[in-house]
């Protein structure tokens, strides 16, 4: 991972003037001011989607005793002779909250990433390099961690983005249960009737 900041940094000339020199001080700095800001977001985004993944698991845990209480009043009411097709769509049902739940909990699973290198390891780069003299330099410093925040960051955008579609799917899922579960229990109330 540092061989290609390393490599990034020799593209810049030796020896600049005071002046560029402060102007590009300047730049990195911004650069790496806003890089950190959108790391920290993605943080932050993270840490949400999975307090949301939490949330589907709790809707599926009430919707799922909601469910299993509600079947046996079906099974053991008079007006009801066991009906088969009165229990099948409460199971259908069932099985759409267990698949939200998978889903959410597919959601809270943390995947591999790219991380930022061992201490050590960053140490004996940067003190190994070649170019270890324009490391020096306070521009080519904010360089250098631009770019191993972008990585990082390209790692979790792609993790958070799989996380949101795992969600969106649970979502779908359990809403389709529950217009389903209403449906089912408005025609039990006009069957009852």
């Amino acid at each position: 991972m540092l061989s290609e900041t390393e490599n990034d940094v020799t593209k810049y000339k030796h020896t600049f003037t005071k002046k560029e020199e402060k102007q590009m001080d300047k730049q990195f700095g911004h650069i790496k001011l806003l890089a950190e800001m959108k790391y920290q977001y993605e943080i932050d985004r993270e840490k949400s989607l999975i307090t949301q993944s939490n949330q589907m698991q709790a809707v599926f845990s009430i919707m799922s005793v909601a469910i299993l209480m509600f079947l046996p009043l079906i099974v053991d009411n008079n007006k009801f002779s066991f009906r088969i097709d009165l229990v099948r769509p409460f199971l259908f049902v069932l099985l759409l909250q267990i698949l939200s739940f998978l889903l959410a909990l597919l959601a809270q699973w943390r995947p591999k990433k790219i991380i930022m290198s061992d201490i050590k390891e960053l140490k004996d780069s940067i003190i190994g390099s070649d170019e270890w003299v324009k490391l020096t330099k306070s521009y080519a410093q904010s360089n250098q961690k631009i770019i191993l925040l972008e990585q990082m960051e390209e790692s979790l955008i792609t993790c958070n983005k799989r996380r949101v579609h795992l969600i969106q799917f649970s979502i779908i899922t359990s809403l389709g249960s529950v217009i389903m579960l209403a449906i089912l229990i408005c025609h039990l109330i006009f069957y009852i009737n």
